[in-house]
Formats: structure tokens, sequence, C-alpha cells
């Protein structure tokens, strides 16, 4: 499942780290891999004016053999 972290300036110029944990109390191997972390820039022009904006996203894989209906995603940025 991809996940969109939304719109930062900060996604710019930093190293992002993503993990995602289930919410679960059932029994079973529960284990979700996060992959293809990316930030894209996105420029937009009005007149003479250049905005610039950073997105960032994941992909969320459950590897474990049971469902996991609800979990959560942790961001973390280190900047300069």
């Amino acid at each position: 499942m991809w996940v969109e972290l939304g719109e930062s300036d900060s996604f710019g110029n930093c190293a992002l780290s993503v993990t995602a944990s289930p919410y679960t109390s059932e029994i079973g191997t529960h284990v979700l891999k996060v992959d293809d972390v990316n930030v894209t820039q996105i420029e937009s022009f009005k007149g003479d004016i250049t905005e610039t904006a950073y997105h960032a996203g994941c992909n969320v894989t459950n590897n474990g053999k049971t469902t996991i209906a609800k979990w959560t995603v942790q961001v973390g940025l280190i900047g300069p």
C-alpha cells in the first residue's frame, strides 16, 4: 500500500526515516515492511515566481501471515 506522508518544506533538505507498526492483539506473526521511501520536488509557476513543494511517501507491505487491520506510520526527519 502506498502511503502519502504529505507536503512539507522539511522534506527538501533532510534524511527521512519511516517505520510502520501494527495495532493488534491477535496471535501470529505481524511484520510490516517499509520500502521505496522517496521525496518528490514539485515546482509550480505563478507569473515570474517559482514555488517549490516537497512531498514524501513510502510503500508499506504486510510480510506476515496474518491480516493487519490497523497500523501506524512514524516519520522521523533528520535535518541540517
